[in-house]
């Protein structure tokens, strides 16, 4: 395999040289809650070989990024470093960075269907079902239909939607970094939610929210803000 790395004497490009690749900062990502196994770590990667992700893993050990420990009924984990943890604003920048495209709230328009690879977040779904829902996020209005893994994003309303959401870009942002809790954000009415629980429940999952999200909400307790 080619070597990739820079080799320039400068911070961001040494920086890029250990987070670079496509799957680096994932890792991250999924250990910024806590420590993980490598079998949780594999399910979050889900398009990654078992080689690759080793490698990968091996990198990020090789660069004080994380480490293996031991937690609970786990003979062993990875968690990330203080020095990984330093990485958690850069996380949470990039995804906001990347929240308008997700959202279509930037110039970019989709003109095409979009499909995304969600295996990562239904490998995990106990009953995963082919459905769709209907998004409006600063007024702009799309479908997400779900078929397998695969979730396809649809500029324009959908027909019959088993769950309707609206809401704002900010908002939108707030609960993904974690800044508002979806309880909060439907009391103030800055998130507005129509279906069945289990179909939201089902619509966050497949949508990639974070666990550490999800296990926060739970759609039967909020029941008078959440319509059938």
């Amino acid at each position: 395999m080619a070597d990739r790395r820079h080799n320039r004497f400068c911070p961001l490009t040494m920086a890029l040289d250990v987070l670079g690749d496509r799957w680096s900062l994932l890792v991250v990502r999924a250990l910024l809650p806590g420590p993980q196994t490598r079998e949780s770590l594999s399910a979050y990667l889900a398009r990654l070989d078992d080689a690759d992700l080793d490698a990968t893993l091996r990198g990020l050990i090789d660069a004080e990024v994380i480490r293996q420990g031991q937690a609970g009924d786990h003979d062993s984990v990875l968690e990330l470093t203080d020095r990984g943890a330093m990485l958690g604003p850069t996380v949470q920048e990039l995804t906001r960075w990347g929240l308008g495209d997700l959202l279509l709230t930037t110039t970019k328009a989709a003109r095409d269907p979009e499909l995304f690879d969600q295996s990562f977040a239904v490998a995990n779904l106990a009953d995963p079902k082919d459905e769709t829902y209907s998004w409006t996020v600063d007024g702009r209005t799309f479908a997400l239909q779900v078929v397998g893994s695969t979730l396809i994003r649809t500029l324009g309303p959908p027909p019959d939607p088993v769950v309707t959401l609206e809401t704002s870009s900010e908002t939108h942002e707030a609960l993904v970094l974690g800044k508002i809790s979806f309880p909060e954000a439907l009391m103030r009415g800055e998130l507005r939610l129509s279906g069945q629980p289990e179909a939201i429940r089902r619509m966050f999952h497949v949508c990639g929210f974070p666990p550490e999200l999800l296990n926060a909400f739970a759609p039967d307790r909020i029941s008078p803000e959440v319509s059938p």
